[in-house]
């Protein structure tokens, strides 16, 4: 009779960085960054603290990570949907783009407004790599319906930036309104703007 696999002792580290990241996060939906601390994460994690030293270096390299991880998945809803329309339809793939991107913030509106605007973190914290993936995207959108004419755009790295930044401080000026009816006159008014930028009449 063969012997059966041992159970391995030890769980794989990206799992164990992922669950140590879930704690955080259910620990600041419950009182806020400035309340965190790596005792009650590791915790909530059931984890010794030197297992958390394996993979952050502090409180704000945790809530990096956080940041990080928030803009992935925003990114990643990003992608699924515009790989559900033609390629060719720039401008619907350009409000679906806008769609996505304003949902995608409303609806984790409190974890965003918790980790980017209500944490003062005690040292710098770089700006999160997840925005920078964003602005690819739309600027590669962009540039694909200059290409065939569908834009006017004279600027297109500019020009994404901009509507990325309309994007996040219409989001922004909604943190009390996070209704159905207001976000969607922000989606209607940024697609407007963007259809604009883009040279669209």
């Amino acid at each position: 009779m063969a012997s059966s696999s041992p159970t391995p002792r030890t769980k794989p580290a990206e799992q164990r960085r992922t669950e140590l990241l879930d704690a955080a996060e259910s620990l600041i939906a419950q009182a806020g960054v400035d309340k965190l601390t790596v005792d009650a994460i590791t915790g909530r994690a059931g984890v010794a603290k030197g297992t958390y030293y394996l993979h952050f270096s502090s409180k704000d390299d945790v809530v990096q990570a956080l940041r990080d991880r928030l803009a992935d998945e925003i990114l990643a809803g990003h992608e699924a949907a515009l790989a559900e329309l033609d390629a060719s339809a720039h401008v619907a793939r350009l409000d679906r783009w806008i769609a996505d991107a304003i949902h995608g913030r409303v609806e984790r509106s409190e974890l965003r407004d918790a980790l980017f605007h209500r944490h003062r973190p005690s040292g710098s914290m770089q700006a999160s790599a997840g925005a920078n993936a964003h602005v690819a995207l739309l600027q590669q959108l962009l540039e694909a319906g200059v290409a065939d004419g569908t834009f006017a755009i004279p600027d297109v790295p500019t020009t994404a930036v901009l509507i990325y930044g309309a994007i996040h401080g219409g989001v922004d000026a909604l943190l009390d309104d996070h209704g159905d009816e207001a976000t969607a006159r922000l989606v209607a008014a940024t697609q407007e703007l963007a259809r604009r930028a883009a040279g669209v009449r």
